[in-house]
């Protein structure tokens, strides 16, 4: 968020100037508790970080292969099973 902050800001805030909703986890409760009033219901909450250099070169490869700089929003970029992508990044 700090990095975020700094690009649209053009300094660098210090912490307490940064919104409270500061992690995934907060901003994805947010969104939930909007019109999910009953959190116990939430089933899943997923998070990725890829720190696998070879996972990272897979995924830029991809990306270059379907010609695009930057992962895209959701639903990103598919690789089924029947194409070179799919088993190289399930790991077989």
């Amino acid at each position: 968020m700090a990095t975020e902050a700094q690009l649209n800001w053009r300094y660098n805030p210090p912490e307490a100037e940064l919104p409270d909703l500061k992690r995934a986890s907060d901003i994805m409760m947010a969104f939930w508790l909007r019109g999910n009033f009953d959190p116990k219901n939430l089933k899943y909450y997923l998070v990725f970080n890829i720190q696998n250099k070879k996972t990272v070169a897979l995924i830029s490869r991809m990306l270059k292969n379907h010609d695009l700089s930057e992962v895209p929003y959701w639903p990103g970029v598919v690789a089924n099973m029947y194409d070179e992508e799919g088993p190289a990044l399930l790991g077989e």
